[in-house]
């Protein structure tokens, strides 16, 4: 075993759920695996550029959000980030719940003809009502999203999530790569995660990134706050491992390890300081994507 170092209407509410736990839906005699999407997004808001969503399907995220609005810690697969308290960006909404309750229909005909749509009343607590929330899927050949307050019910948010998977018999989970198909050969995204408080060793906030080039060229792109390139300077490179050196435009370098496990079929970067102590700093889950959906900014990657 191979194991490294370690996501137009034809009817308006018709939908049969083939399999929750593969997150399989049937409407309209149309079908959708949007099992790929487990993992989740991060969506830009539509009107104020320092609020965003983190949100997913067929599963709540894996970090709870300390509500700012109820004072509560609370799990959902939508919440409302944004507005620095303290230096600090907060949650302020959580938007929605999956647990199994919500409603699933044909996407609205001005949205396109290829999709679905997730309806919820179950987020946090608003004017004494839970709060709503919809996620249109829309069919689309580039992953994105971004959400907005309905502006005509303020307890209501509104998710448009553009992707692939959207597309009535589009792609299902990643593939699992052989030997002869991988070696950092393409564009990857994933979330980044801090494995250490020390904000010196990992500025980052938990946030996304992508991976993109080959063995012999290719850069890894954090997009937090702002866009930060790194280089990687590769000591080993091909089959289930590579590893080296990640250098950014202000000098800022660590070791890498980034290994394939088969275990989980799950790509995995792990950065770790290159002066004494040597730690771990952050884990990126990465999965091979379309170049069609990665940064528009070839400049940056060139």
């Amino acid at each position: 075993m191979k194991l490294l170092f370690t996501v137009g209407v034809l009817f308006l509410f018709v939908c049969i759920q083939a399999d929750a736990d593969d997150c399989i839906f049937t409407v309209g005699g149309k079908e959708y695996d949007l099992s790929s999407l487990k993992k989740g997004i991060q969506a830009n808001d539509r009107k104020v550029s320092t609020y965003y969503y983190v949100i997913s399907v067929c599963g709540n995220n894996p970090d709870y959000c300390d509500d700012i609005m109820t004072g509560r810690a609370m799990y959902g697969n939508s919440y409302q980030f944004g507005g620095e308290t303290g230096g600090k960006v907060v949650c302020w909404d959580v938007l929605s719940i999956w647990d199994g309750n919500q409603t699933v229909s044909a996407l609205p005909s001005n949205l396109g003809n290829d999709g679905l749509t997730f309806s919820f009343r179950n987020g946090d607590e608003c004017r004494n009502n839970p709060r709503a929330n919809t996620m249109n899927m829309i069919c689309d050949e580039s992953e994105s999203a971004e959400g907005y307050q309905d502006p005509n019910d303020s307890c209501r948010f509104i998710i448009e999530w553009r992707t692939p998977a959207a597309c009535s018999g589009g792609p299902g989970p990643t593939p699992t790569p052989t030997p002869s198909d991988w070696g950092i050969n393409g564009t990857f995204s994933g979330d980044l995660t801090c494995l250490t408080t020390n904000s010196n060793l990992c500025p980052f906030n938990n946030t996304m990134v992508q991976l993109r080039g080959d063995c012999d060229k290719a850069k890894l792109v954090v997009m937090d706050k702002v866009m930060e390139v790194f280089d990687l300077n590769f000591n080993e490179c091909g089959g289930y491992s590579a590893t080296g050196k990640i250098e950014s435009i202000e000098e800022d370098t660590y070791e890498f390890i980034l290994g394939y496990s088969d275990v989980n079929n799950q790509w995995t970067f792990l950065a770790r300081a290159d002066d004494t102590p040597n730690q771990f700093v952050f884990e990126i889950s990465l999965e091979q994507i379309s170049v069609k959906s990665s940064i528009r900014n070839d400049k940056l990657l060139n």
